[in-house]
């Protein structure tokens, strides 16, 4: 028995281009930690 909704791929996302700077792994880390530091204060 199938679920009433569809289950399947939704297809591709488009994501609007926002003009930010894109991030390595480490600076997104870094960023990740500084904004849980902050939210512990």
């Amino acid at each position: 028995m199938y679920p009433p909704y569809p289950t399947g791929p939704l297809g591709e996302i488009e994501l609007p281009d926002l003009g930010l700077p894109e991030l390595t792994a480490d600076e997104a880390r870094e960023a990740s930690r500084e904004t849980g530091a902050q939210a512990r204060l």
